[in-house]
């Protein structure tokens, strides 16, 4: 077994523009280290989610749509390779090595350090809302259309769609959480969404690390959560 965990480091360049950190290190962590400068890695969305299983497993994010998935902001990976050498990949250094963490997973090696790009994202507009079953077909066909490529509104926006079921009372929910970057209040491309009347809903503008502060994950939560959705999704002859 190998450990990481001493493996915290994190360190802004000169202009700004990038991050190495640790393998150790988790999203909440590093939108902490760059909030004071007015940045954001493109990487996780909860708090806990870690930095490398995410990134080298490609990393969804809810700018993806703009800035595309973890692993397409990654500039360098220091990496162990199985000979024990202690490698760099980059676009022009090691790059078959650099290509090959791009989504290969830890096939490859033992990241020990990523660099990022970074992006100037001061601020974000957040939403949370909860709807009752009743509202769940707008709210899908809302999400539909949001994943739809839309040109005249700023795509640099994402969220995390859920749908809850309570086996001891029967009632169905749906939750959105949405981030855009900027500083606008229920920004237009989430209007398809916040239309749609919610039993619960907060906007607000503040930054990736104090939405993300409030956000976290237990371990295994979502293997059991599946679990449910795919129950309520079965029918009485088990089909």
């Amino acid at each position: 077994m190998v450990a990481l965990s001493a493996l915290k480091t994190l360190t802004l360049s000169a202009d700004q523009n990038s991050v190495e950190a640790g393998a150790a290190l988790d999203w909440y962590q590093m939108n902490s280290f760059l909030e004071p400068y007015g940045r954001i890695a493109v990487g996780g969305r909860l708090k806990t989610i870690g930095i490398s299983g995410l990134t080298i497993g490609g990393g969804i994010s809810y700018f993806t749509a703009k800035y595309g998935f973890a692993m397409d902001n990654v500039l360098a990976y220091e990496i162990v390779t199985a000979n024990g050498k202690v490698v760099t990949a980059t676009a022009t250094c090691n790059s078959d090595l650099f290509w090959a963490m791009k989504g290969g997973g830890s096939n490859f090696g033992i990241v020990t350090k990523f660099t990022f790009a970074t992006y100037k994202v001061p601020s974000v507009s957040t939403a949370i809302q909860i709807f009752t079953e009743d509202s769940i077909p707008a709210y899908i066909t809302a999400i539909a259309n949001l994943a739809n490529y839309q040109d005249q509104v700023d795509t640099a926006a994402g969220g995390i769609f859920t749908f809850g079921y309570t086996p001891s009372t029967g009632a169905v929910q749906a939750q959105f959480l949405g981030v855009q970057a900027g500083s606008t209040v229920k920004p237009a491309v989430f209007s398809n969404i916040t239309a749609i009347p919610s039993v619960f809903s907060v906007y607000n503008v503040t930054t990736l690390a104090q939405w993300s502060s409030t956000l976290d994950t237990p371990y295994q939560v979502y293997r059991s959560v599946v679990k449910v959705k795919l129950s309520w999704l079965t029918n009485t002859n088990g089909e």
